[in-house]
């Protein structure tokens, strides 16, 4: 379950960083931005799991 979380906030962040090292930008929008999608994405899976797992 740990990895439901590390793997999308850490998958993003590292892509944002990515991006924004690529075009150039002066702030870290893209980091951000994708930062907080891996976050959600994180929390959707592990609810997801959560929430099948006490349904058996």
């Amino acid at each position: 379950m740990a990895f439901q979380l590390l793997l999308p906030i850490g998958g993003c962040t590292w892509l944002g960083n990515y991006l924004d090292h690529k075009f150039g930008f002066a702030t870290h929008w893209l980091t951000i931005a994708l930062g907080l999608f891996g976050v959600a994405a994180g929390l959707y899976l592990s609810l997801k799991e959560l929430l099948n797992s006490s349904d058996e």
